[in-house]
C-alpha cells in the first residue's frame, strides 16, 4: 500500500466544522462567543487528532495523509473565509438569493463544495 493522497476525512472534518463554528459563532453572530468558539476549535483538533490516530490503526490512511489533509483543510478555510464576501457575491448573481439571507448562502457553498468533490 502506498500514498494515494490526502486524506479526505481530515479535510472535511477540519474544514466544515472551523468554517461552521467561525462563521456561526464569531463573524455573523450578534454577540461573538469567541470563548465558546475556543472551546469548540479546541474539541474539533482534539476529534481531528483521533479520527488520524484511529484511521492509522485501522489502515485506511497514513499519518502523512491525515496531516496533509489537514493542512489541505486549513487552507482551504483560510481562502474561504478571505473570499467570504466575494462569494457571497457570486451566489447571489447566480443563485437568486437576497442580500439579507446570509444562511442560504452558506448552504449554497457547501451545496458547492459536494457537488464538485
Amino acid at each position: 500500500m502506498d500514498f494515494s493522497g490526502p486524506s479526505d476525512n481530515q479535510f472535511f472534518m477540519v474544514f466544515f466544522y472551523s468554517y461552521n463554528i467561525i462563521i456561526y459563532f464569531i463573524l455573523y453572530s450578534e454577540k461573538q462567543h469567541k470563548t465558546f468558539a475556543a472551546f469548540l476549535l479546541s474539541v474539533n483538533s482534539f476529534m481531528v487528532v483521533i479520527a488520524a490516530l484511529c484511521l492509522n490503526y485501522l489502515g485506511t490512511a497514513f499519518y502523512l495523509q491525515s496531516i496533509i489533509g489537514v493542512v489541505y483543510g486549513v487552507i482551504y478555510t483560510a481562502i474561504c473565509l478571505n473570499l467570504d464576501t466575494e462569494i457571497h457575491r457570486i451566489s447571489e448573481m447566480t443563485a437568486f438569493i437576497n442580500k439579507t439571507s446570509k444562511k442560504y448562502k452558506f448552504y449554497m457553498l457547501f451545496i458547492s463544495l459536494v457537488a464538485f468533490t
